[in-house]
């Protein structure tokens, strides 16, 4: 999903739909989910996001995730995600791998 204003890329979102591996059941992972920095604290967002359920309901999709991986999620993002009605259940833990 693009979000263009006045021919301009302002947004995106690219998400898969997979089945769960313990049953038939579908869930819906937003994989990357940008606004350009001048455009945030706009409606884009909402827009992405409103593209996104309509996506994953017509899926028949159960659960959506959005994995908020930064360094350190921001206060902004939390506000967001809460705004869209995705809690932060657990935490993301991660170690890149060193390769010589």
């Amino acid at each position: 999903m693009v979000v263009e204003q006045d021919g301009d890329f302002v947004g995106v979102l690219i998400a898969t739909a997979r089945q769960y591996a313990f049953n038939v059941a579908f869930h819906a992972q937003i994989e990357v989910f940008y606004v350009v920095p001048a455009r945030r604290r706009t409606a884009v967002a909402m827009q992405l996001m409103g593209a996104f359920r309509r996506w994953a309901t017509n899926r028949d999709v159960v659960e959506i995730w959005l994995m908020d991986n930064f360094n350190a999620p921001s206060e902004y993002n939390r506000k967001l995600f809460a705004r869209m009605g995705i809690p932060a259940i657990g935490a993301l833990h991660s170690k890149w791998v060193e390769r010589s």
